[in-house]
Protein backbone atom coordinates (compact mmCIF):
# COMPACT_ATOMS: atom_id res chain seq x y z
CA UNK A 1 0.00 0.00 0.00
CA UNK A 2 2.81 2.42 0.91
CA UNK A 3 4.42 1.68 -2.44
CA UNK A 4 1.19 2.52 -4.28
CA UNK A 5 0.81 5.76 -2.33
CA UNK A 6 4.39 6.75 -3.19
CA UNK A 7 3.71 6.10 -6.88
CA UNK A 8 0.56 8.20 -6.74
CA UNK A 9 2.49 11.04 -5.10
CA UNK A 10 5.23 10.82 -7.71
CA UNK A 11 2.69 10.97 -10.55
CA UNK A 12 0.95 13.95 -8.88
CA UNK A 13 4.23 15.82 -8.58
CA UNK A 14 5.07 15.02 -12.20
CA UNK A 15 1.62 16.22 -13.29
CA UNK A 16 1.92 19.43 -11.30
CA UNK A 17 5.42 20.08 -12.64
CA UNK A 18 4.23 19.49 -16.18
CA UNK A 19 1.28 21.81 -15.60
CA UNK A 20 3.47 24.54 -14.14
CA UNK A 21 5.98 24.13 -16.96
CA UNK A 22 3.16 24.34 -19.50
CA UNK A 23 1.75 27.48 -17.92
CA UNK A 24 5.19 29.08 -17.81
CA UNK A 25 5.67 28.32 -21.50
CA UNK A 26 2.29 29.89 -22.28
CA UNK A 27 3.18 32.92 -20.18
CA UNK A 28 6.48 33.49 -21.99
CA UNK A 29 4.76 33.17 -25.36
CA UNK A 30 2.05 35.61 -24.29
CA UNK A 31 4.57 38.15 -23.03
CA UNK A 32 6.55 37.89 -26.27
CA UNK A 33 3.41 38.62 -28.31
CA UNK A 34 2.47 41.56 -26.09
CA UNK A 35 5.95 43.11 -26.38
CA UNK A 36 5.95 42.76 -30.17
CA UNK A 37 2.58 44.48 -30.56
CA UNK A 38 3.51 47.15 -28.02
CA UNK A 39 6.67 48.02 -29.95
CA UNK A 40 4.60 48.39 -33.11
CA UNK A 41 1.74 50.51 -31.78
CA UNK A 42 3.30 52.20 -28.76
CA UNK A 43 7.03 52.73 -29.34
CA UNK A 44 6.94 55.81 -27.07
CA UNK A 45 4.84 55.61 -23.90
CA UNK A 46 4.75 59.40 -23.63
CA UNK A 47 2.59 59.56 -26.77
CA UNK A 48 0.43 56.44 -26.62
CA UNK A 49 -0.98 53.84 -24.26
CA UNK A 50 -0.41 50.10 -24.42
CA UNK A 51 -0.58 48.84 -20.86
CA UNK A 52 -1.46 45.14 -21.18
CA UNK A 53 -0.89 42.34 -18.70
CA UNK A 54 -1.80 38.68 -18.89
CA UNK A 55 -2.82 36.03 -16.39
CA UNK A 56 -2.62 32.32 -17.07
CA UNK A 57 -5.40 30.15 -15.69
CA UNK A 58 -5.12 26.52 -16.77
CA UNK A 59 -5.23 26.80 -20.57
CA UNK A 60 -6.80 30.28 -20.57
CA UNK A 61 -4.99 33.57 -21.16
CA UNK A 62 -6.73 36.53 -19.56
CA UNK A 63 -5.72 39.84 -21.15
CA UNK A 64 -6.37 43.04 -19.18
CA UNK A 65 -5.34 46.67 -19.41
CA UNK A 66 -5.73 49.80 -21.53
CA UNK A 67 -4.77 50.62 -25.12
CA UNK A 68 -5.20 53.75 -27.18
CA UNK A 69 -5.29 52.06 -30.57
CA UNK A 70 -8.20 49.79 -31.47
CA UNK A 71 -6.11 48.58 -34.39
CA UNK A 72 -3.40 47.60 -31.91
CA UNK A 73 -5.88 45.66 -29.80
CA UNK A 74 -7.21 43.81 -32.84
CA UNK A 75 -3.67 42.96 -33.95
CA UNK A 76 -2.91 41.61 -30.49
CA UNK A 77 -6.04 39.43 -30.40
CA UNK A 78 -5.40 38.14 -33.91
CA UNK A 79 -1.92 37.02 -32.92
CA UNK A 80 -3.21 35.27 -29.81
CA UNK A 81 -5.90 33.57 -31.89
CA UNK A 82 -3.16 31.69 -33.74
CA UNK A 83 -2.13 29.87 -30.56
CA UNK A 84 -3.39 26.31 -30.28
CA UNK A 85 -5.15 24.74 -27.31
CA UNK A 86 -5.61 27.98 -25.37
CA UNK A 87 -8.65 30.14 -24.69
CA UNK A 88 -8.31 33.92 -24.88
CA UNK A 89 -10.36 36.02 -22.47
CA UNK A 90 -10.45 39.65 -23.65
CA UNK A 91 -10.72 42.27 -20.87
CA UNK A 92 -8.83 45.02 -22.72
CA UNK A 93 -10.23 48.57 -22.57
CA UNK A 94 -9.78 50.76 -25.65
CA UNK A 95 -9.55 54.35 -24.40
CA UNK A 96 -11.40 56.55 -23.72
CA UNK A 97 -12.91 54.67 -20.81
CA UNK A 98 -16.64 54.70 -20.05
CA UNK A 99 -16.40 57.87 -17.93
CA UNK A 100 -14.28 59.86 -20.38
CA UNK A 101 -16.36 58.67 -23.34
CA UNK A 102 -19.22 60.89 -22.16
CA UNK A 103 -17.05 64.01 -22.51
CA UNK A 104 -14.07 62.94 -24.61
CA UNK A 105 -13.09 66.46 -25.70
CA UNK A 106 -11.42 69.13 -23.62
CA UNK A 107 -10.34 72.69 -24.28
CA UNK A 108 -7.94 74.32 -21.84
CA UNK A 109 -9.69 77.14 -19.93
CA UNK A 110 -6.67 78.55 -18.06
CA UNK A 111 -3.91 80.65 -19.59
CA UNK A 112 -1.58 77.75 -18.78
CA UNK A 113 -2.58 74.30 -17.48
CA UNK A 114 -0.20 71.79 -15.96
CA UNK A 115 0.17 68.25 -17.32
CA UNK A 116 1.56 65.87 -14.71
CA UNK A 117 3.21 62.48 -14.93
CA UNK A 118 0.85 61.04 -12.31
CA UNK A 119 -2.59 62.07 -11.05
CA UNK A 120 -1.88 64.42 -8.16
CA UNK A 121 -0.98 68.02 -7.37
CA UNK A 122 2.47 67.00 -6.13
CA UNK A 123 3.33 64.84 -9.15
CA UNK A 124 6.04 65.88 -11.60
CA UNK A 125 4.95 68.39 -14.25
CA UNK A 126 5.83 66.83 -17.60
CA UNK A 127 4.30 69.45 -19.89
CA UNK A 128 1.77 72.24 -20.18
CA UNK A 129 -1.20 73.10 -22.38
CA UNK A 130 -2.30 76.68 -23.02
CA UNK A 131 -5.75 78.24 -23.23
CA UNK A 132 -7.70 77.28 -26.32
CA UNK A 133 -5.66 74.17 -27.10
CA UNK A 134 -7.58 70.93 -27.43
CA UNK A 135 -6.95 67.78 -25.46
CA UNK A 136 -8.33 64.30 -25.88
CA UNK A 137 -9.71 63.01 -22.58
CA UNK A 138 -8.87 59.34 -22.16
CA UNK A 139 -9.51 58.21 -18.63
CA UNK A 140 -10.62 59.41 -15.21
CA UNK A 141 -7.46 58.46 -13.34
CA UNK A 142 -7.96 59.70 -9.82
CA UNK A 143 -10.61 62.37 -9.32
CA UNK A 144 -10.22 65.21 -10.18
CA UNK A 145 -7.42 64.24 -12.62
CA UNK A 146 -7.93 62.91 -16.14
CA UNK A 147 -5.40 61.23 -18.38
CA UNK A 148 -5.29 63.45 -21.48
CA UNK A 149 -3.50 63.64 -24.81
CA UNK A 150 -2.45 67.07 -26.07
CA UNK A 151 -2.29 68.44 -29.59
CA UNK A 152 1.31 67.22 -29.78
CA UNK A 153 0.10 63.70 -28.78
CA UNK A 154 1.90 63.99 -25.44
CA UNK A 155 0.19 62.29 -22.50
CA UNK A 156 -0.30 63.74 -19.05
CA UNK A 157 -2.76 64.12 -16.21
CA UNK A 158 -4.76 67.35 -16.19
CA UNK A 159 -6.99 68.58 -13.40
CA UNK A 160 -10.67 68.79 -14.30
CA UNK A 161 -10.83 72.44 -13.22
CA UNK A 162 -8.27 73.36 -15.92
CA UNK A 163 -10.51 72.24 -18.80
CA UNK A 164 -13.85 72.87 -20.38
CA UNK A 165 -15.13 69.40 -21.28
CA UNK A 166 -17.83 68.17 -23.62
CA UNK A 167 -19.10 65.96 -26.39
CA UNK A 168 -18.98 66.20 -30.18
CA UNK A 169 -21.33 69.19 -30.26
CA UNK A 170 -19.20 71.01 -27.71
CA UNK A 171 -15.96 70.63 -29.67
CA UNK A 172 -17.68 71.45 -32.98
CA UNK A 173 -18.93 74.77 -31.57
CA UNK A 174 -15.46 75.59 -30.34
CA UNK A 175 -13.79 74.72 -33.64
CA UNK A 176 -16.27 76.70 -35.71
CA UNK A 177 -16.06 79.80 -33.52
CA UNK A 178 -14.14 82.83 -34.79
CA UNK A 179 -10.82 82.87 -32.99
CA UNK A 180 -8.67 85.59 -31.55
CA UNK A 181 -5.01 84.80 -30.97
CA UNK A 182 -3.20 86.38 -28.05
CA UNK A 183 0.02 88.01 -29.25
CA UNK A 184 0.97 89.92 -26.11
CA UNK A 185 3.46 88.13 -23.90
CA UNK A 186 1.08 88.73 -20.99
CA UNK A 187 -2.21 90.58 -20.62
CA UNK A 188 -5.59 90.28 -18.92
CA UNK A 189 -9.18 89.88 -19.99
CA UNK A 190 -11.36 92.18 -17.91
CA UNK A 191 -15.00 92.34 -16.88
CA UNK A 192 -15.47 95.75 -18.52
CA UNK A 193 -13.74 97.83 -21.16
CA UNK A 194 -11.41 99.42 -18.67
CA UNK A 195 -7.91 98.68 -17.44
CA UNK A 196 -9.23 99.33 -13.96
CA UNK A 197 -11.94 96.66 -14.23
CA UNK A 198 -11.57 93.35 -12.39
CA UNK A 199 -9.73 90.64 -14.33
CA UNK A 200 -11.60 87.63 -15.71
CA UNK A 201 -8.44 85.73 -16.65
CA UNK A 202 -4.81 86.30 -17.42
CA UNK A 203 -3.67 85.56 -20.97
CA UNK A 204 -0.28 84.73 -22.49
CA UNK A 205 1.05 84.57 -26.02
CA UNK A 206 -0.31 81.54 -27.85
CA UNK A 207 -3.70 81.52 -26.09
CA UNK A 208 -6.86 81.32 -28.20
CA UNK A 209 -10.28 82.77 -27.33
CA UNK A 210 -13.51 83.34 -29.25
CA UNK A 211 -14.37 86.69 -30.77
CA UNK A 212 -17.81 87.98 -29.81
CA UNK A 213 -17.72 91.62 -30.93
CA UNK A 214 -15.41 94.59 -31.38
CA UNK A 215 -15.94 97.86 -29.54
CA UNK A 216 -13.42 100.45 -30.65
CA UNK A 217 -10.09 99.56 -29.09
CA UNK A 218 -11.50 96.53 -27.26
CA UNK A 219 -12.61 93.05 -28.24
CA UNK A 220 -15.45 91.32 -26.45
CA UNK A 221 -14.43 87.69 -26.02
CA UNK A 222 -15.65 84.32 -24.83
CA UNK A 223 -13.28 81.92 -23.10
CA UNK A 224 -13.45 78.13 -23.69
CA UNK A 225 -15.60 77.69 -20.57
CA UNK A 226 -18.03 80.44 -21.76
CA UNK A 227 -16.75 83.11 -19.37
CA UNK A 228 -16.92 86.47 -21.10
CA UNK A 229 -14.69 89.51 -20.92
CA UNK A 230 -12.92 92.26 -22.79
CA UNK A 231 -9.34 92.49 -24.02
CA UNK A 232 -7.51 95.39 -25.61
CA UNK A 233 -7.27 95.08 -29.40
CA UNK A 234 -3.49 95.56 -29.31
CA UNK A 235 -3.07 92.31 -27.40
CA UNK A 236 -4.80 90.00 -29.88
CA UNK A 237 -5.16 89.40 -33.60
CA UNK A 238 -7.88 87.82 -35.70
CA UNK A 239 -6.84 84.62 -37.40
CA UNK A 240 -6.05 85.88 -40.90
CA UNK A 241 -4.02 88.80 -39.58
CA UNK A 242 -2.33 86.54 -37.05
CA UNK A 243 -1.14 84.15 -39.77
CA UNK A 244 0.38 87.06 -41.67
CA UNK A 245 2.08 88.42 -38.54
CA UNK A 246 3.52 85.05 -37.49
CA UNK A 247 4.48 83.20 -40.69
CA UNK A 248 6.56 80.00 -40.68
CA UNK A 249 9.70 81.88 -41.73
CA UNK A 250 13.12 82.06 -40.13
CA UNK A 251 13.22 85.80 -39.44
CA UNK A 252 9.78 85.70 -37.83
CA UNK A 253 10.67 82.66 -35.73
CA UNK A 254 13.82 84.33 -34.46
CA UNK A 255 11.91 87.51 -33.57
CA UNK A 256 9.43 85.48 -31.53
CA UNK A 257 12.16 83.42 -29.88
CA UNK A 258 13.95 86.59 -28.74
CA UNK A 259 10.75 87.76 -27.02
CA UNK A 260 11.42 84.97 -24.49
CA UNK A 261 14.99 86.09 -23.67
CA UNK A 262 15.57 86.07 -19.93
CA UNK A 263 12.54 83.92 -19.17
CA UNK A 264 13.24 81.26 -16.54
CA UNK A 265 13.86 77.62 -17.31
CA UNK A 266 10.99 75.48 -16.04
CA UNK A 267 11.02 71.69 -16.29
CA UNK A 268 7.92 70.74 -18.26
CA UNK A 269 7.21 74.34 -19.25
CA UNK A 270 5.80 75.21 -22.67
CA UNK A 271 4.57 78.76 -22.13
CA UNK A 272 5.71 82.31 -21.52
CA UNK A 273 5.47 81.58 -17.80
CA UNK A 274 8.47 79.24 -18.10
CA UNK A 275 9.96 76.84 -20.62
CA UNK A 276 12.31 73.89 -20.72
CA UNK A 277 14.57 73.48 -23.74
CA UNK A 278 12.21 71.46 -25.92
CA UNK A 279 9.17 73.35 -24.64
CA UNK A 280 10.81 76.59 -25.75
CA UNK A 281 11.37 75.60 -29.37
CA UNK A 282 8.02 73.81 -29.50
CA UNK A 283 6.22 76.94 -28.28
CA UNK A 284 8.02 79.24 -30.71
CA UNK A 285 7.34 76.96 -33.66
CA UNK A 286 3.70 76.44 -32.68
CA UNK A 287 3.08 80.18 -32.56
CA UNK A 288 4.12 80.11 -36.21
CA UNK A 289 1.85 77.23 -37.12
CA UNK A 290 4.33 74.34 -36.93
CA UNK A 291 3.61 71.54 -34.47
CA UNK A 292 6.70 69.84 -33.06
CA UNK A 293 6.74 66.82 -30.81
CA UNK A 294 7.28 67.48 -27.13
CA UNK A 295 10.70 66.16 -26.10
CA UNK A 296 14.12 66.94 -27.56
CA UNK A 297 14.83 63.33 -28.56
CA UNK A 298 11.43 63.17 -30.27
CA UNK A 299 12.01 66.44 -32.13
CA UNK A 300 15.36 65.06 -33.33
CA UNK A 301 13.39 62.48 -35.32
CA UNK A 302 11.36 65.14 -37.18
CA UNK A 303 12.26 67.47 -40.00
CA UNK A 304 15.12 66.95 -42.42
CA UNK A 305 18.72 66.23 -41.49
CA UNK A 306 21.25 69.03 -41.96
CA UNK A 307 24.90 68.26 -42.67
CA UNK A 308 27.21 68.93 -39.71
CA UNK A 309 30.35 68.98 -41.87
CA UNK A 310 32.71 71.87 -42.70
CA UNK A 311 32.38 73.67 -39.38
CA UNK A 312 28.57 73.93 -39.54
CA UNK A 313 28.45 76.05 -42.70
CA UNK A 314 25.28 74.26 -43.84
CA UNK A 315 23.20 75.49 -40.91
CA UNK A 316 20.45 78.00 -41.65
CA UNK A 317 18.51 80.27 -39.27
CA UNK A 318 15.56 78.39 -37.83
CA UNK A 319 17.28 75.00 -37.82
CA UNK A 320 17.03 73.08 -34.57
CA UNK A 321 20.25 71.93 -32.90
CA UNK A 322 20.39 68.79 -30.78
CA UNK A 323 22.89 68.11 -28.02
CA UNK A 324 23.79 65.18 -25.81
CA UNK A 325 26.67 64.43 -23.46
CA UNK A 326 25.93 60.80 -24.25
CA UNK A 327 26.30 60.35 -28.03
CA UNK A 328 23.42 57.85 -27.96
CA UNK A 329 20.96 60.16 -26.21
CA UNK A 330 19.66 63.63 -27.11
CA UNK A 331 19.11 65.69 -23.95
CA UNK A 332 19.01 69.33 -25.10
CA UNK A 333 17.78 71.41 -28.03
CA UNK A 334 18.18 74.98 -29.25
CA UNK A 335 17.49 77.02 -32.38
CA UNK A 336 20.15 78.36 -34.72
CA UNK A 337 19.70 82.08 -35.42
CA UNK A 338 22.64 82.73 -37.75
CA UNK A 339 26.26 83.98 -37.55
CA UNK A 340 27.22 81.07 -35.25
CA UNK A 341 24.59 82.07 -32.66
CA UNK A 342 21.84 79.90 -31.22
CA UNK A 343 19.06 80.55 -28.72
CA UNK A 344 17.99 78.02 -26.12
CA UNK A 345 16.53 77.57 -22.63
CA UNK A 346 19.17 76.57 -20.11
CA UNK A 347 18.74 78.20 -16.71
CA UNK A 348 16.99 80.94 -18.65
CA UNK A 349 16.35 81.65 -22.32
CA UNK A 350 19.64 82.95 -23.67
CA UNK A 351 21.90 83.17 -26.69
CA UNK A 352 25.21 81.35 -27.05
CA UNK A 353 27.75 81.05 -29.85
CA UNK A 354 29.77 78.39 -31.62
CA UNK A 355 32.51 80.93 -32.35
CA UNK A 356 35.48 80.47 -29.98
CA UNK A 357 36.32 84.17 -30.29
CA UNK A 358 32.87 85.30 -29.17
CA UNK A 359 32.18 86.22 -25.54
CA UNK A 360 29.10 83.98 -25.63
CA UNK A 361 30.97 80.94 -26.90
CA UNK A 362 30.03 77.68 -25.17
CA UNK A 363 32.83 75.16 -25.53
CA UNK A 364 30.76 72.60 -23.66
CA UNK A 365 27.73 72.83 -25.96
CA UNK A 366 29.90 72.86 -29.08
CA UNK A 367 31.49 69.66 -27.83
CA UNK A 368 28.19 67.82 -27.36
CA UNK A 369 26.40 69.07 -30.51
CA UNK A 370 25.10 65.90 -32.19
CA UNK A 371 22.76 66.83 -35.03
CA UNK A 372 20.61 69.48 -36.68
CA UNK A 373 17.19 69.28 -38.31
CA UNK A 374 15.39 71.64 -40.68
CA UNK A 375 11.64 72.25 -40.48
CA UNK A 376 11.16 75.30 -42.69
CA UNK A 377 10.63 75.23 -46.43
CA UNK A 378 13.76 75.78 -48.48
Amino acid sequence: MKHVIRLILVFCVMFINASVHGQESIRKTAETIIRAVQEKYCPDASESVFDISCKIRDTSIILTGDVLSREGKNDLLNRFALLEDVTIIDSIQVLPDSVAAKTPYGVIRLSVAQMRGEPGNSAEMVSQAVMGSEVRILRLADSPFYLCQGEDNYLGYIKESAMAMGDEQFITRWRKGQKLYVTALFCQAREKMSDAADPVSDLVIGNKVLLTARHGGWYEISLPDSRTGFVRAGNVLEEEEYRRAFPPEAAALIKTAKMFLGNPYLWGGTSFKGVDCSGFVQTVYKIHGIQLRRDADQQAEQGRAVSMEDNLVYLKPGDLLFFGSNPERISHVGMYIGDSYFIHSSGLVRINSFDPDDARYSEYLRGILRSARRFLEE
